[in-house]
């Protein structure tokens, strides 16, 4: 950092590289001045700049979908003849497709095209005694004066403050206006917490006012961490971690995991149905076998079996030829029905007739699982169950281009393997070279493909300071992983490790800030139209708040407030998307535009290599780039731990507004430590700082 001073004190500093030099909350270095607090800023080989904001896609929330809880995955393919986006919240699975021949005219569609899950929203206890999945029944609901009033079958263990989730309950009357009391809620009590053994609920967060009672006939709440000894213990450390999906595609199939519960599948179809082995997958009709004919695009059809005894399936014809069907979406997916059972299929709406198909049902067995990844020919699922076993230091492939067959014999390539080295569960699956990085907490191991008769084997990497925490905590760059631990943030190639968070103090700071029982949360995703690798982090928080990314050609870091839960990189679309805890999808870096456009950078307190000196400052030139006219403000202090005053001794701020690129501006500014400070708060700011002058002399010894 260059600092010119001459005989009668004066001093001129160029503190260009201070622009480049990141964010280093828990370092302070005299000769460097570091950046101590930022939000939504980023630096670049050029200089520092606001980071881009995003486009809104869709808003979740909106009705019909009327999503209430956070975005906790996405993934993307080509189907239809067009682009789709799916993404996960708690309770449901949404589809974004660009362009959907189906409207009329045909144009962007968004969907409900999987409901009926439970994930975990955040770290909790085991429940007590026995309460089976979390769910109890419930016996009545009724909404009086603002406070929704629940009663369960069984005590329910409840706290205040505890999340709940309703589900299942009919019969919204509109008084005063409609409202659905199915969803997230909090439980609330005016004496604090519940006696230990009562089956009464009640909340009163955003419950409009109005009285009626409730169709509960088939009605259940699942609750989190419970009271389950009339205490408020967590007797056994968060046992249950927060859920998310991990979705892969498999061609235009897609298959997710979430966690603590089945996976999920979609085959050549719009809705998701739950992959197990008692669930239908998909069906399919040969084309020269019998697609029958009268169909038209937008027909509605029934099915009656000519094999077996499966009932209820329903689908809609999105493709035909020569009247006969090509493709189709299943809108149910009924019951009952065993693989290759052959199903009629009978109009709705339409004159088509006699076109049949055959459903698969697969053999997959697994009751939960972590992780999906696809290795070729073969899909692998790691940290699974069945039943009461246990397998989360294992996994498992499905045969060769058969996501339907997972049991191995003679006649398949299907198969399972246990990491015996393994010392906790497996926690993420990412892509490193050829082979696939496999994280447990504190492991690394790296699984390849080894060809018959074995297929896949495995041999361990790295032991002790690397490892993840979520299943979409660490992602690829080039033949690089970087990803998030329990330690901080680094990057490894397979043979070694570097804590890239230790040097600038971010390690530090995540460790000191982070929401330790709600790790399983964090997000990452490689923006690389940016150079850099984005995690989204529960701060102070037990959800998402904030934004840590990682420039990984310059090797600084940043920071942004913002509520982001989920993210994809750029691939099937030409931008990122990401999602929030809120059920608003976006395009990622694709405008200047933020709801909060509000962006700040603050350096630590400096005393410009002379801490016994008071330092008048004179003016500063700036160089800018771009669109926007950021604010920048000097302060001073008198210690190096004081706040900075940003006035002038006639009260007046001192700051000036950047309104052109290198210009003088003069400041009347006097301590033993200099602060500087940069705001901008428009939503279409599009500004880079390439160039930073500060002028100024020294004054005499205090």
């Amino acid at each position: 950092m260059p600092f010119e001073t001459d005989k009668s004190g004066g001093f001129k500093l160029d503190a260009t590289d201070l622009l480049k030099t990141g964010v280093y909350p828990e370092r302070f270095d005299r000769q460097i001045p570091f950046w101590e607090t930022v939000n939504g800023v980023q630096y670049t080989e050029f200089g520092m700049r606001r980071k881009a904001g995003r486009e809104l896609i869709h808003d979740y929330k909106l009705a019909p979908q009327s999503s209430n809880s956070p975005i906790r995955g996405i993934t993307a393919t080509r189907e239809f003849d067009t682009k789709v986006a799916y993404l996960g919240d708690l309770n449901n699975i949404y589809s974004f497709r660009l362009n959907d021949s189906l409207l009329n005219p045909a144009g962007p569609s968004y969907n409900t095209v999987g409901s009926g899950y439970t994930l975990i929203r955040a770290s909790e206890g085991t429940l007590w005694d026995g309460l089976s999945g979390g769910t109890v029944a419930l016996i009545s609901a009724s909404r009086t004066l603002g406070t929704l009033t629940l009663q369960t079958v069984v005590p329910h263990g409840l706290t205040a403050g505890s999340s709940f989730t309703i589900s299942g309950i009919t019969g919204f009357a509109g008084v005063p206006m409609v409202y659905d009391p199915n969803g997230d809620h909090i439980a609330n009590y005016p004496t604090g917490k519940p006696p230990g053994s009562t089956t009464t609920i009640n909340t009163s967060a955003n419950i409009p006012a109005g009285n009626e009672t409730y169709d509960v006939s088939a009605a259940t709440v699942s609750v989190g961490e419970t009271n389950w000894d009339s205490s408020e213990t967590t007797w056994d450390e968060a046992t249950n971690e927060s859920d998310q999906w991990d979705f892969e595609t498999f061609g235009s199939f897609v298959v997710g995991a979430k966690g603590s519960t089945k996976p999920v599948i979609k085959k050549n179809n719009v809705n998701f149905n739950i992959y197990h082995n008692d669930e239908v997958s998909g069906a399919t009709i040969t084309i020269n076998d019998d697609p029958g004919t009268g169909y038209a695009v937008g027909d509605t059809l029934s099915s009656t079996t000519t094999t077996g005894v499966g009932t209820g399936l329903t689908a809609t014809v999105t493709k035909v030829q020569a009247g006969g069907i090509v493709d189709f979406e299943i809108t149910d997916f009924g019951s009952g029905y065993v693989d290759n059972e052959n199903i009629d299929f009978n109009t709705l709406t339409g004159s088509g007739q006699d076109a049949t198909a055959t459903i698969s049902v697969p053999d997959i067995d697994f009751d939960s699982l972590e992780c999906f990844h696809r290795q070729g020919p073969h899909m692998l699922a790691f940290n699974y169950s069945k039943g009461n076993v246990d397998y989360s230091t294992s996994f498992a492939w499905c045969s060769t281009d058969d996501l339907d067959t997972w049991t191995a014999d003679a006649t398949n390539t299907a198969g399972s393997l246990l990491i015996r080295e393994a010392e906790t569960p497996i926690r993420c699956v990412c892509q490193l070279g050829n082979g696939l990085a496999v994280y447990t907490d504190t492991q690394m191991f790296v699984v390849n493909y080894v060809g018959l008769p074995n297929i896949f084997g495995y041999q361990v990497a790295l032991e002790g300071s690397v490892g993840a925490v979520s299943p979409n905590s660490v992602v690829s760059v080039g033949r690089q992983n970087y990803g998030a631990s329990r330690d901080g943030f680094f990057v490894t190639d397979g043979a070694s490790v570097n804590m890239i968070g230790r040097e600038s103090g971010m390690n530090q700071f995540f460790r000191d800030n982070v929401a330790q029982s709600e790790l399983a949360q964090i997000y990452a995703f490689d923006n690389s139209k940016e150079n850099e690798i984005v995690w989204a982090v529960p701060l102070n928080s037990s959800s998402i708040t904030k934004e840590i990314y990682y420039n990984y050609k310059t090797g600084q870091w940043g920071m942004r407030d913002q509520v982001i839960s989920a993210y994809l990189d750029r691939g099937i679309f030409h931008e990122a998307i990401s999602a929030d805890s809120i059920g608003n999808l976006y395009y990622e870096g694709n405008t200047p535009s933020l709801s909060d456009p509000s962006v700040s950078a603050i350096t630590k307190a400096h005393d410009l290599n002379d801490a016994s000196r008071v330092k008048e400052i004179s003016s500063i030139r700036v160089g800018k780039e771009g669109v926007g006219s950021p604010t920048l403000s000097v302060g001073w202090s008198d210690t190096i731990d004081a706040e900075p005053n940003y006035t002038r001794a006639d009260g007046q701020t001192n700051s000036f507004i950047i309104d052109d690129t290198f210009k003088s501006f003069p400041i009347r500014s006097a301590g033993r430590y200099i602060t500087l400070k940069i705001e901008s708060n428009s939503t279409s700011d599009n500004w880079t700082l390439t160039n930073l002058i500060v002028q100024g002399r020294m004054e005499g010894e205090r």
